[in-house]
């Protein structure tokens, strides 16, 4: 997480290889779920998660997708 506003947070990492990335999120107050993605391969990911609520808690999965040859 490089960084966290009153509604949204920013999550970056690098992939080894290129890869299409998603982020899985969930609230876990209301167990509601969303996904965001970038269909592009990419080695170098960031992306921001937005209307999310001030002081609820919430978990987040990163999947990378290579493709293969």
């Amino acid at each position: 997480i490089v960084k966290v506003e009153e509604n949204s947070a920013t999550l970056a990492w690098d992939t080894t290889v290129p890869a299409k990335a998603t982020i899985e999120y969930q609230d876990l107050t209301t167990g509601g779920q969303n996904s965001i993605g970038r269909p592009t391969l990419a080695t170098t990911h960031q992306m921001k998660i937005a209307d999310l609520t001030l002081g609820t808690r919430y978990v987040a999965f990163v999947i990378a997708e290579t493709v293969n040859p």
